[in-house]
């Protein structure tokens, strides 16, 4: 099963990790772009990728993100 996670703060690392600890890979994106998340992704071995790479051959998207900035994610999909 592959994953993906917009949003990756505080709650969206916790999910990212507990996914890679379990074995599954996981794409990550967030409204940075990918190279913000490199220090993340080496931490965890979590993939950072584009939002719109993030959504693409995932069975379960997590949206962690404040309902807020919802509005901003909506062109992705």
């Amino acid at each position: 099963m592959n994953f993906g996670v917009i949003g990756p703060g505080n709650i969206g690392e916790v999910i990212v990790s507990k996914l890679r600890d379990a074995g599954y890979p996981v794409k990550m994106a967030n409204s940075r772009g990918p190279e913000s998340l490199n220090d993340l992704g080496a931490k965890t071995g979590a993939m950072p990728v584009s939002l719109e790479q993030v959504v693409q051959d995932v069975d379960v998207l997590f949206l962690v993100v404040p309902q807020r900035r919802f509005q901003n994610y909506q062109k992705c999909f």
